[in-house]
Order: structure tokens, then C-alpha cells, then sequence
């Protein structure tokens, strides 16, 4: 089926649920290792009409804990830097939204961020 064939709204839907799937399933490589279902700890979803961008320059340096921050945290940290770095040097996107924002809400914050980011394509696209 060709996507131009769909509703908006489930454009919309296959985009939350590829969210979703990003954040959930495994890479096979990693199911050989020793900590095959580790689990995500951050995703950023960014959409806007520009020309997509990377933010991998975040890890341009391996990421070290520091005297305040875990691994993790600090990754987050470099990310959401480098991801406001590059807002002001190229523009920022229309929307932008972590996992971290949907913690507190009813639904698994992936599940939220999923719907949130269906909702955020299907209101775009009108």
C-alpha cells in the first residue's frame, strides 16, 4: 500500500507506533550479549518540516561519568546540549519531546510519548 493512499491520522499512527517500536524492540546483535534486555533509557523525537538532522555530535567523546551525573544521565545531558546547540545554529524543529517528560502521567511514558507524537503528526498535517 502507498502511504499517500492513508488518512493523515494513520500516517499519524504508523509514526507513533514506529516510536514505539524503536524504544521496545532489541537489536539482534544484542541478544548474544551479556545484558541482552537492558531497557532504553532516553529517546528524543524531533519533527519539522527542515531537512532531518543528527545529533550524534553529542558523542563526538566518549561519555564518562562525571562527579555529579551517572553515565546515563550524562548522555541525556549531552544530547539535550547538543540538541539546543544545534537549535541555534540551524533552527529548532517544531517539536521536540524526550521519554523523561512522560514519566509522571498515567500511561508508560513510551506509550505517551507515542500517542503524543501521533497526535503532534495528525494536528501537523492538517
Amino acid at each position: 500500500m502507498n502511504f499517500a493512499q492513508l488518512t493523515k491520522e494513520q500516517r499519524a499512527g504508523i509514526a507513533g507506533w514506529l516510536v514505539r517500536a524503536v524504544a521496545q524492540v532489541e537489536p539482534a546483535a544484542k541478544l548474544g550479549s551479556t545484558a541482552p534486555y537492558a531497557g532504553l533509557r532516553e529517546l528524543m523525537v524531533e519533527i519539522g518540516r527542515r531537512q532531518p538532522r543528527s545529533l550524534i555530535g553529542a558523542f563526538e567523546r566518549p561519555v564518562g561519568t562525571t562527579q555529579d551525573r551517572t553515565l546515563s544521565e550524562e548522555a541525556r545531558y549531552r544530547l539535550e546540549a547538543h540538541a539546543i546547540e544545534m537549535d541555534a545554529l540551524m533552527g529548532a524543529p517544531e517539536y521536540r519531546s524526550t521519554l523523561r517528560l512522560h514519566t509522571q502521567g498515567p500511561l508508560p511514558a513510551v506509550e505517551a510519548l507515542s500517542d503524543e507524537v501521533a497526535a503532534k503528526l495528525a494536528m501537523m498535517a492538517a
